[in-house]
């Protein structure tokens, strides 16, 4: 593709500041910054954009900056990048009360084997004070873009919008306190797609979100870990809130959690939670509610909740765990702390599902706690008085159907088939069918003519006209 690139700071649609006359560049273009300034004033489609050096003299560095209600494509695979070592400063920085949309990807370029390189600084886009801008397209990078930070958003009215994924990782060599996306101190970031973090455990302290914000971060996606020294989302001053609308996955041997929390404010997944096998799914160390509305699985070591400050965990969904593992599913240290459950929970290995000096069951639930006993197969479970008086006895509940709150209980109660039951006598949630006729009562009664005591074996015995006839003729004759 073309290279183009501004020879001087400008407007965009200024067609003086552009390289060797050749107008404005076009959606065939790859486009430098050359350690420019350049306002987008108007809508742009190209290839490429970044701030990279290149071998034809173009220089390291320089920002676009986005005017209000621009709207800019890349159609390039990687679409707008960071990759220069000796650049200051983002490609592109969007300020004050603008607000612009990106349709494109944003991602790091790779060498020529394919990876990305280590030990680069870049940044890719920088939203500032109240600025707002919508994204279409995927977020991704190493350890925060090649070592540095993706996109920054700092001001108390900023908002960004991405839709599609966010991913970050591998990279290569120690590569510290980066990430993909950083808010600080304010700022919202909605995130309408899946965010992956994976580091094959070659990264410093990189992160794909550093949300040090008062405000809040939502996902609508899931969330997943692989092999990560480092947690997925971490937050480590402003109270701000993170709202999940998907699962937690956490796989293999991922060392962090998946969302470290070490000051107040809220974690909500409406989703279900897959522990990580050896490290925590949420840590939070603070005060604040961690709300789960689905399911929790423990699959290894690893804690899938885990709290140490006056935090409230409040889980609505069944808690269970899979294979021959250890340890509890909940667990919450501080006296302060305090967990809340509405579904029934039983021990595994003998070990408690819940480790807490304080816990609550709703009000409104069915609470069982089930533990094991000392002889296999026999568990015992603990019953709220309310929760068992509210069930129906086993001999009102139909043969082979399992109720209660973990299906503890068998009815015993037989019940017949309509067709065994008289026509229009209730019978089950119905009416029997079952009619007799006439032709009924004769097919009944000639089924067997043989038997003892059958209305064959009595007949034989019952005179005709015809024996009766030589009978009387017989007496007659003497």
């Amino acid at each position: 593709m073309p290279n183009r690139w501004p020879i001087a700071n400008g407007n965009w649609s200024d067609t003086a500041i552009w390289n060797g006359g050749l107008g404005l560049p076009t959606a065939s273009d790859d486009v430098y910054a050359n350690l420019k300034t350049v306002v987008i004033d108007t809508n742009v489609t190209v290839f490429r954009m970044t701030n990279a050096a290149s071998a034809s003299a173009i220089l390291g560095g320089g920002t676009f900056l986005l005017a209000n209600g621009v709207t800019l494509t890349a159609t390039s695979p990687t679409g707008i990048t960071p990759f220069a070592p000796v650049a200051s400063g983002s490609v592109l920085l969007i300020s004050g009360s603008n607000s612009a949309t990106i349709i494109g990807n944003l991602r790091p370029l790779r060498n020529s084997s394919g990876a990305w390189p280590s030990g680069s600084a870049g940044l890719t886009l920088s939203v500032r004070n109240n600025a707002q801008v919508t994204i279409t397209g995927s977020v991704a990078g190493n350890s925060g873009f090649i070592g540095s930070i993706g996109i920054t958003v700092s001001g108390s009215g900023a908002v960004v919008n991405i839709s599609g994924s966010v991913e970050t990782g591998p990279g290569q060599g120690g590569i510290t306190s980066q990430a993909g996306i950083s808010v600080s101190p304010r700022g919202s970031v909605n995130i309408n797609g899946n965010v992956s973090f994976f580091n094959i455990t070659d990264l410093g302290a990189a992160n794909a979100i550093v949300f040090n914000s008062s405000d809040i971060l939502t996902i609508t996606g899931s969330v997943i870990q692989t092999d990560a020294n480092n947690s997925t989302i971490a937050n480590t001053s402003g109270t701000g809130s993170i709202y999940i609308s998907g699962s937690l996955i956490g796989r293999t041997t991922s060392t962090s959690a998946i969302i470290s929390k070490t000051t107040a404010g809220d974690i909500i997944v409406i989703g279900n939670l897959l522990g990580p096998t050896s490290a925590n799914a949420i840590s939070h160390t603070s005060t604040g509610n961690i709300i789960v509305s689905g399911s929790i699985i423990k699959i290894g070591a690893g804690i899938p909740i885990s709290t140490t400050g006056a935090s409230t965990t409040i889980v609505t969904g069944s808690i269970s765990f899979t294979g021959s593992i250890s340890g509890p599913v909940i667990s919450s240290t501080s006296t302060s702390g305090l967990v809340r459950i509405a579904s029934p929970v039983a021990s595994f290995n003998t070990f408690n599902p819940i480790y807490s000096p304080r816990i609550q069951y709703f009000s409104d639930s069915r609470p069982a706690y089930t533990f094991q006993s000392d002889t296999f197969g026999k568990d015992v479970t603990f019953y709220d008085v309310s929760y068992t008086a509210s069930l129906p006895s086993q001999t009102d509940v139909r043969s082979g159907s399992l109720y209660g709150g973990s299906n503890e209980f068998s009815g015993s109660m037989v019940v017949p088939s309509t067709g065994s039951v008289r026509f229009g006598v209730p019978v089950d949630n119905t009416t029997g069918s079952a009619t007799l006729t006439p032709q009924d009562i004769l097919t009944y009664a000639t089924q067997n003519l043989t038997g003892s005591n059958t209305i064959g074996a009595r007949l034989r015995n019952i005179s005709t006209t015809q024996t009766a006839a030589a009978t009387i003729a017989a007496f007659k004759g003497k």
